[in-house]
């Protein structure tokens, strides 16, 4: 072993994209690298968004997400949802990602099909985490893709 510089990507994440809605029609998503399972019982998981993405604010509001981990197949997806702005655009209505979409039928957020899993919460903590805020969400749903394997956060630009 050779002693390096602490940084995130020593820890291999799945690829994960977080997603939600504003009730009133509009869908926020982006991808993230940090998210976690928490608890069996209750069944939480712990997901990570940065300050400045719109889905922070958009999950903060709504007070739930879909969590869909990523296969190699959706790198596309991965990377556009990562580096597009929900702010500046609709991203579910983008030719990336218009087709692949479904609706989660426990908390009505967008999931993407094609996952190897996906999961439907609903926010039950928030705690600040340095320029990320660790969302807690009881899980109310879960839904299993095909049997494709996810892919790590740090291979989706590789």
């Amino acid at each position: 072993m050779q002693q390096v510089a602490a940084t995130p990507n020593l820890i291999r994440h799945p690829c994960a994209v977080v997603t939600t809605t504003d009730g009133k029609g509009r869908d926020y998503g982006c991808t993230v690298a940090w998210s976690t399972w928490a608890s069996f019982t209750p069944p939480l998981v712990v997901v990570s968004i940065g300050h400045t993405r719109a889905t922070h604010d958009a999950v903060a509001a709504a007070g739930k997400f879909g969590l869909c981990f990523l296969t190699d197949a959706q790198r596309e997806i991965g990377k556009y949802m990562g580096t597009a702005s929900s702010r500046n655009e609709d991203k579910f209505a983008s030719a990336v990602v218009r087709g692949h979409v479904f609706r989660g039928a426990a908390a009505d957020v967008p999931l993407l099909d094609g996952s190897s899993s996906c999961l439907e919460c609903c926010v039950v903590s928030e705690h600040e985490a340095g320029d990320h805020t660790l969302f807690v969400g009881r899980v109310e749903r879960a839904w299993a893709g095909g049997g494709a394997q996810g892919i790590a956060a740090a291979d989706l630009f590789a």
